[in-house]
């Protein structure tokens, strides 16, 4: 169906299906992004709130990634392109600054 709607040519996305790598969870950890996550008292059936917060810098950068190769593969203008892509640079120096401001371990 992704094929179809974006009109991609299926030989050469063909080759994108073996460049995925799965990121470890001790990579994901490291991460350190002041937010606000709302949650319930007793809304724990899709996890804690605390556990979310914490992967939400990698979430933010990684949303903005996707959408930037969404919107390569199907043609929109450079300048969509290029708003996605400085939300994904702002998400990481976000997160760098955290990290940074954060105590060596």
């Amino acid at each position: 169906a992704f094929l179809k709607t974006t009109g991609g040519d299926p030989v050469a996305l063909l080759h994108i299906l073996n460049t995925f790598a799965d990121t470890p969870l001790s990579a994901i950890e490291g991460f350190d992004l002041p937010a606000l996550v709302v949650a319930g008292t007793e809304d724990f059936d899709n996890g804690a709130a605390v556990d979310l917060a914490a992967l939400l810098p990698t979430l933010l950068s990684g949303a903005a990634l996707l959408l930037t190769l969404r919107l390569a593969l199907s043609g929109a203008r450079w300048e969509w392109l290029a708003l996605s892509l400085l939300g994904a640079l702002l998400a990481h120096l976000t997160d760098l600054a955290g990290r940074l401001r954060a105590p060596l371990r």
